[in-house]
């Protein structure tokens, strides 16, 4: 007679996992039980549902061995600089012939787009040491009476500006292709400095909320005003920096900018705050500060990514930290060696440090 195992009654779990809030790297043993230390590639999309973060396809093939700039003319557009020296469009199908070659091959460039006297929106780029770039829809050309080694590109107020240095130029009101028209009047172009106590020369640009955010590398200030008559520096944190022109993003109609001491949300008018991002403090403090400079943030509407080195031998970034800017979870990516992004449209897409571009989703 066989003997049989007395029936256990159906227990459901003391202790279910109904919601997932994210990562949060602080101290394990006083975490929220929805929150985790350790959790990977997740996205908060479905948020408390936990959901696999996605993935991405890879546009035509590898260029060079990196990808030097990435940009969107229109926002309709992907346009990308490689470090074989050419600037290519996406087709929707291959990578274009080059638009342009014999580019410096090491140089990060930086774009916007600026439309004023040039008949049509252009798309602007910069890069420090290769004269000006525009592209009309067309053709790539240099911008004529451009500043000579000017880089960080933006345009705020009908202006164009850029940074050679410790200085700072703007274009004459609409006007892009004749920087020679200097303070005559109060809509003619100019420049001026910044010195700063340590002798830093500007990092980046952003244009903010009637100012343009200015960042050098140990502090970073505003400037006010429309024109020569007006303009003024004030001062954002005079102790906060930055590391690059592509550590700084718009969201959400605020500034959003990576220090080696934290990933800072800037409003205006108060001091740049690093709160929202405690969670994940851990990976600024203990990045690859050897690779810190090829850091990269991007921003797509929703989503903040910032991508970061982090393992001891590390020459690119090799974790996302991904903040939801509707419910305030943070995730956690690998897998993606990110050192450039862009939004073209609802889309995003990042450059990895193999010469491909990604795109996500």
């Amino acid at each position: 007679m066989l003997n049989y195992w007395p029936r256990i009654s159906p227990k459901k779990p003391t202790h279910t996992q109904r919601e997932f809030l994210g990562v949060d790297k602080r101290d394990p043993f006083s975490l929220d039980p929805r929150l985790s230390p350790l959790a990977r590639n997740f996205i908060s999309t479905n948020a408390p549902a936990l959901t696999v973060r996605p993935g991405f396809s890879v546009l035509g093939d590898a260029i060079g061995g990196r990808v030097l700039g990435l940009g969107a003319w229109k926002e309709s557009e992907l346009h990308a600089i490689f470090n074989d020296g050419t600037w290519r469009k996406w087709t929707g199908t291959a990578w274009s012939a080059p638009l342009a070659s014999g580019l410096d091959r090491s140089a990060v460039w930086s774009f916007c787009n600026f439309k004023g006297n040039l008949g049509d929106v252009n798309l602007i780029a910069t890069n420090g040491i290769d004269p000006m770039k525009r592209y009309d829809g067309n053709t790539v050309s240099d911008v004529p009476t451009a500043p000579a080694g000017a880089n960080f590109i933006e345009t705020h107020d009908n202006r164009l500006y850029c940074a050679v240095g410790l200085k700072l130029y703007f274009s004459p009101i609409g006007i892009a292709d004749n920087w020679n028209l200097v303070e005559q009047t109060p809509a003619d172009g100019g420049n001026f400095d910044k010195n700063t106590p340590q002798g830093e020369s500007i990092i980046g640009l952003r244009a903010g909320s009637g100012h343009v955010f200015v960042l050098f590398p140990s502090s970073s200030w505003e400037l006010y005003g429309t024109s020569s008559e007006d303009y003024s520096y004030m001062p954002v944190a005079e102790d906060i920096g930055g590391l690059n022109d592509q550590c700084i993003v718009n969201l959400g109609g605020l500034i959003y900018f990576l220090d080696e001491t934290g990933i800072y949300v800037y409003s205006g008018g108060t001091r740049p705050r690093k709160e929202f991002s405690a969670a994940v403090q851990w990976y600024v403090d203990n990045m690859n500060k050897s690779a810190k400079l090829t850091s990269c943030m991007g921003a797509d509407g929703r989503y903040l990514y910032v991508a970061i080195p982090m393992s001891a031998n590390a020459t690119a970034p090799d974790t996302i930290l991904v903040w939801d800017s509707v419910t305030g979870i943070w995730n956690v990516w690998d897998g993606i060696n990110a050192v450039l992004m862009a939004k073209v449209g609802e889309t995003m897409y990042m450059a990895d440090a193999q010469g491909r571009v990604l795109r996500i989703g």
